[in-house]
């Protein structure tokens, strides 16, 4: 047998532990992403088609005593009230071909990825084991990964995870200053701004583009979900001008990870954030 489909896996920006010691089952949050095509067929055709997928869910919302997302509409509503993106942890896996032992006895491999947010993976590999009184496929693969998969190991890289170092962050009384001297003026970069729209999903919700010590600053003024991955003042990155006085290019670190490159193209306040290298782009709309 083939899996109906195969789970791509998404590397997410983006991904909570409650006390640097206790953590607990309810606050992970997996994620399944699945194109439009594999959500439509999963929806048609429920459990009794898709044993793989049904196996997997029990397995993480059963097991983990955790919550499992697979659509975008989920992503913005349950990542809205998490504490921190060490919450969020994508899974994917693949089912191979049948291997015939004798008869009707024999496996399928089954590979499971747990990809966390700081870009690290955990991969197991799984045997469904099935014979002639095999009836029930979804029960052969939860025994497979009840078997396999070791949570706590899961647990413990969920734990290793570092947010907030090496950030640098302005006092209020600071933020405060170069607020006071921002200029009306829609023909300028610089002042503060709220999300409007995102590609994906974006726990930033207010950011402010200021001049400081001769460089254009991006500063996070509020954020919307995470509040434990971000600090009010945070500094994002910085920009360079280019020969177009409506187009930047820099660079931007969030609270875990290198910094990464972005451009950012600002038309009548309208400001177009995007990534280089992944292209997700955020829209934000001056406010100030």
């Amino acid at each position: 047998m083939k899996s109906p489909f195969l789970i791509r896996i998404f590397f997410f920006v983006g991904l909570s532990i409650i006390s640097n010691n206790i953590y607990s089952q309810k606050d992970v949050v997996f994620v399944v992403n699945m194109t439009k095509d594999q959500l439509d067929y999963y929806k048609s055709r429920g459990a009794k088609e898709n044993k793989d997928v049904e196996a997997v869910f029990s397995f993480l919302r059963e097991d983990f005593n955790s919550t499992v997302i697979y659509g975008e509409d989920q992503k913005n509503q349950v990542f809205s009230s998490l504490e921190s993106s060490k919450n969020v942890v994508h899974v994917a896996w693949g089912i191979g071909s049948f291997k015939r032992d004798l008869g009707a006895v024999g496996s399928y491999p089954m590979k499971v990825i747990y990809l966390f947010n700081d870009n690290s993976r955990l991969e197991y590999d799984c045997s469904v084991n099935v014979n002639g009184y095999t009836y029930d496929l979804e029960r052969a693969i939860l025994r497979a990964l009840r078997k396999n998969i070791n949570k706590a190991e899961i647990y413990e890289r969920i734990n290793s995870i570092k947010t907030n170092e090496d950030v640098e962050v302005l006092p209020k009384e600071r933020i405060d200053s170069l607020e006071s001297k921002l200029v009306t003026d829609n023909n300028s970069i610089f002042g503060v701004y709220k999300l409007i729209s995102s590609t994906n999903f974006s726990s930033l919700s207010k950011i402010g583009i200021f001049e400081a010590d001769n460089e254009i600053i991006m500063v996070n003024l509020e954020n919307s979900a995470f509040k434990n991955d971000w600090k009010v003042g945070q500094i994002l990155g910085k920009l360079s001008k280019t020969s177009s006085s409506k187009y930047f290019i820099g660079t931007y670190q969030g609270y875990i990870g290198e910094s990464v490159e972005i451009s950012i193209m600002f038309n009548d306040s309208i400001l177009d954030f995007t990534f280089t290298k992944s292209k997700e782009s955020r829209k934000f709309i001056k406010i100030k």
